[in-house]
């Protein structure tokens, strides 16, 4: 109560309604602007991501690409190397394809001549046994008439009649 002399005295019929203030319609174009450049700067904001995001998707694509173009020029050049090289080799084929032609041919004709001289060695042993064989009767032949024994020089001459006729023969 002491101090109700110092308050204004209040209206107890409750709070006046009264028209907007000059101040009070100021603030409201600059509240619509405030909250336009809050709108305008979200959507930069978002755009200045994406376009961060584009950007560093683009700086990607790009490492990758020159990557790509340094793995496709080595791999150039090791073919460039392997054409080169299959060339020589070519032109080693066909100057020594005509000297293997005709190594083989001689070597088919040394096989020729290694089966008959099989085939002649073959008929010679079989010569040798046969002339072994008669030598050998003649030899039993001869030891028997040395000695006087004319019936057993002539069974002995007998015995290697066959070897000693296919050696005569030739064969």
């Amino acid at each position: 109560m002491v101090f109700s002399v110092l308050e204004p005295q209040r209206d107890r019929t409750g709070p006046v309604l009264t028209k907007p203030t000059a101040t009070r319609r100021a603030w409201i174009p600059g509240l619509v602007l405030l909250g336009l450049i809050v709108l305008v700067g979200g959507g930069l904001g978002y755009l200045v991501g994406n376009e961060r995001q584009a950007n560093t998707q683009t700086d990607q694509a790009h490492a990758t690409w020159h990557t790509t173009r340094h793995h496709i020029a080595i791999a150039v050049g090791d073919l460039t190397v392997i054409r080169r090289e299959l060339r020589a080799d070519n032109r080693t084929i066909q100057v020594v394809a005509p000297a293997l032609a005709q190594d083989t041919a001689q070597v088919k004709a040394v096989q020729a001549a290694l089966a008959q001289a099989q085939a002649s060695v073959v008929q010679q042993g079989t010569t040798i046994a046969g002339l072994q064989a008669c030598l050998g009767g003649v030899e039993q032949a001869l030891n028997a008439l040395s000695v006087g024994d004319l019936d057993q020089a002539v069974s002995r001459l007998s015995a290697v009649a066959t070897p000693c006729q296919q050696v005569a023969a030739g064969g």
